[in-house]
């Protein structure tokens, strides 16, 4: 018997009553929750994730599922045997959200060993995951500040390539490194 159906052992899906379609439904939902195409939710403390149901049918058509009532019952079931976690949030409309369940784990890991039955289930630290994404969003957001400081700082359209020479000339000290909005400010208050 092969023992790794989509990373998953085939031993633990038959015990959870799990079939293929649920193991395709659980594959995506793994691969695609610390993305950044998927909407994150802290409730109580754990990272959900906003599944859309028709973006699901439509990434997964090998499914042969064809609408999402059926779609949210898998979704359900999975939640039921405590392999995802479910919470409906009420706000602006009705969305559903998912988490890893406890269970999820004896999918991944061998129970003969400790060992994760496949190195491709690597996005089991949801916390730690949600953190770079979030951190890999900020570094994006303060790259494009720096950008934008230094081509004012540059000189593109801007006196503040001046400011230093200034200030040094008239304290005859070496100019300090400050951004071209606390060297304004510091000209403005000598000036009052």
């Amino acid at each position: 018997m092969k023992y790794t159906i989509l990373g998953f052992s085939q031993e633990e899906l038959i015990k959870n009553g799990m079939d293929l379609k649920d193991a395709l439904m659980l594959r995506w939902f793994i691969d695609f929750k610390d993305t950044s195409k998927m909407k994150a939710k802290i409730i109580g403390g754990i990272p959900y994730y906003w599944v859309l149901y028709d973006k699901v049918l439509s990434d997964i058509p090998a499914i042969r599922i064809k609408n999402r009532e059926t779609l949210y019952r898998r979704f359900n079931k999975l939640a039921t045997k405590e392999i995802l976690k479910h919470k409906t949030v009420k706000s602006g409309g009705t969305f559903s959200y998912y988490a890893i369940g406890p269970k999820y784990e004896s999918l991944i890991y061998n129970s003969k060993s400790t060992q994760k039955s496949n190195p491709y289930d690597s996005k089991v630290g949801t916390k730690i995951n949600l953190l770079k994404i979030r951190k890999k969003k900020a570094l994006k957001k303060s790259q494009t500040v720096d950008k934008q400081e230094k081509d004012s700082v540059s000189g593109r359209g801007s006196i503040a390539r001046y400011v230093p020479k200034v200030i040094s000339l008239r304290t005859r000290e070496e100019p300090e490194k400050k951004t071209c909005e606390e060297w304004t400010e510091s000209i403005l208050l000598e000036n009052e």
